[in-house]
């Protein structure tokens, strides 16, 4: 084997230990497709009760009530229930962990630990069905809201720049300066720090856009001649996004 052939070998090498070393330290044990058909009746509320601090994780979840389910080594049916009617509260309290670390993270839509779009599918699902505990189910409501909230507050940076293209409308303007005020004296809004920053841009963005619009058709009357371009530039050292304005460069 010459040098090269030796080289190639070793880097081969080297790059399989990094990918099982990334495998298994990231890995999450609760998804590995463990077994669970074997387990004891005290091994199997063993498992049920390590629940009680978990993340959200359905495939865990459906195998593990599957097994409840079809496991002959419970004691009675009413075992069975209590095993499922726990687990269930588990399982929707691991949703709402999962949640609380989404938003501390800052309440990224791209995350996918949680992947956040899946989870709150599974709250609306759980929410609107009947086979949870009303008990277990009532805490998840409010986090609904709160993603709706924050769904909201992450689309208002493209409703200003669309509002902004436009010709200024006062009560346009208004309602979406009074949507960000109202999102941002929520608490779950602010917690998600890229989103408060793009609130306090977008109404900075607003704020300017009027002061523009009073400032554009004061110049107007005064010199009824020029063209739109011209009082734009005009006025551009006062506005920064005077660019934005794309009717008044019409």
């Amino acid at each position: 084997m010459n040098i090269k052939h030796l080289l190639i070998s070793v880097i081969s090498g080297f790059v399989i230990i990094l990918l099982l070393f990334f495998v298994s330290e990231y890995s999450d044990p609760e998804t590995s497709g463990r077994d669970l058909s074997g387990l004891t009746s005290d091994q199997l509320r063993a498992e049920v009760n390590s629940w009680s601090n978990r993340r959200w994780n359905k495939s865990g979840y459906d195998s593990l009530a599957a097994t409840i389910q079809n496991t002959k080594v419970v004691a009675s049916e009413k075992e069975r229930e209590n095993l499922q009617l726990t687990l269930d509260g588990y399982y929707c309290n691991s949703m709402k962990l999962s949640f609380e670390d989404w938003k501390n993270q800052g309440c990224n839509k791209s995350s996918e630990t949680p992947r956040i779009s899946d989870l709150i599918v599974e709250m609306n699902e759980i929410v609107k069905g009947h086979e949870f505990r009303e008990i277990d189910v009532e805490p998840l409501k409010p986090l609904i809201e709160q993603y709706n909230d924050i769904r909201s507050a992450s689309a208002i940076k493209d409703q200003v720049l669309a509002h902004i293209r436009k010709e200024f409308e006062f009560e346009g303007n208004s309602q979406l300066r009074n949507k960000i005020k109202s999102l941002s004296e929520k608490s779950h809004v602010n917690a998600c720090s890229q989103i408060r920053s793009e609130l306090s841009i977008a109404s900075s963005q607003l704020s300017d856009f009027e002061d523009f619009g009073a400032n554009f058709y004061k110049k107007r009357e005064k010199n009824p001649r020029a063209s739109n371009r011209e009082i734009c530039e005009q006025l551009r050292r006062g506005f920064p996004d005077v660019d934005k304005y794309e009717f008044y460069w019409r």
